[in-house]
């Protein structure tokens, strides 16, 4: 797929800021800007973040089941349990020699 940021800036509904800003890794993503990727990317949401243990693929089964019931409360859970990951993550990262 071959877009400009500013297409996909578009297509995710931000400004081209703020995609560079993610894309640069400037910002963590917020759970909707990831839920929005993951659709025009036609990639699991997982695909974006490490799946240690297979955290990220079971919160995306849970969304799946509940797909067409997905509403902010969802969103924001899911971007709480993926902040926790991230930030779990690094500190392993930081650990290690």
């Amino acid at each position: 797929m071959k877009l400009t940021q500013s297409e996909m800036a578009l297509l995710l509904g931000v400004s081209k800021k703020r995609y560079i800003r993610v894309e640069s890794g400037s910002i963590c993503p917020k759970a909707d800007f990831l839920y929005n990727l993951s659709g025009v990317a036609d990639k699991n949401i997982a695909y974006f973040y490490h799946n240690q243990d297979g955290v990220l693929d079971n919160i995306m089964n849970i969304l799946k089941i509940n797909e067409s019931k997905i509403d902010i409360k969802i969103l924001t859970l899911f971007e709480l349990m993926l902040s926790a990951e991230i930030e779990m993550n690094n500190e392993k990262w930081k650990k290690q020699p």
